[in-house]
């Protein structure tokens, strides 16, 4: 997810923590799958098919002090 610009997966450390799940519902959001953070076969084949998310400028050049103030 996070090559697709879902930036709030946080590390990849194989668990589904608060992180992970923020991104799997705004990818869900944004592939008008339901709401939810569950990993299910419409999200596998949605992640297989997705093109990676437009991120505003502002945001992909953030400095680090703006993003942690911005950070759950």
């Amino acid at each position: 997810m996070k090559d697709l610009g879902y930036t709030e997966v946080g590390s990849a450390d194989g668990k589904l923590g608060t992180m992970t799940a923020t991104a799997i519902r705004a990818f869900r959001a944004d592939n008008a799958l339901p709401a939810g953070d569950e990993i299910d076969d419409d999200l596998l084949l949605a992640l297989q098919k997705a093109r990676p998310r437009a991120i505003a400028p502002e945001r992909a050049n953030a400095p680090p002090d703006v993003v942690r103030e911005k950070v759950p």
